[in-house]
């Protein structure tokens, strides 16, 4: 009966490895057209879409890229480790735009985290983050969405 659960256990254990094991291969590369900066997808399917950005309602909204996961990704940004902002945006028309100081925000809930060739950046909500990435050669804005896995 011991030797049971010691297999049982044994097992339970490699499934849970092997299911929360960071896949090595990303599932999307993308190079930010304003900094160069190289971003990768992991842990989820990803799809890119544009999308209308308002950083204030009263001004003309910019083109952004959107990227619309299936899951909740993982992204890591080669060669960058500060000048990265993570906000939460909402859906507003046809676009996005950010939350202001007058609207109830939703815990941002991710990790950044800095690693030797760039930074890792961990999406635990499911929503929509707007990540603004600046560095000498210019300045990217785009939105991820997130979803349930």
């Amino acid at each position: 009966m011991k030797q049971r659960f010691l297999c049982l256990a044994a097992a339970l254990l490699m499934l849970l490895t092997a299911c929360n094991a960071q896949d090595t291969e990303p599932t999307l590369q993308v190079t930010l057209p304003q900094s160069g900066v190289v971003m990768d997808f992991y842990g989820c399917d990803v799809t890119e879409a544009t999308t209308d950005l308002w950083m204030d309602t009263e001004q003309t909204p910019e083109t952004a890229a959107m990227y619309c996961s299936d899951g909740r990704p993982e992204l890591r940004l080669e060669g960058v480790e500060e000048d990265v902002e993570v906000r939460f945006a909402e859906p507003y028309e046809t676009g996005m735009r950010l939350y202001t100081a007058n609207y109830i925000m939703p815990k941002l809930d991710y990790k950044m985290t800095v690693e030797e060739d760039g930074l890792f950046i961990q999406l635990k909500t499911v929503y929509y983050y707007l990540i603004t990435v600046t560095t000498d050669s210019g300045t990217d804005r785009f939105v991820v969405s997130t979803a349930l896995d």
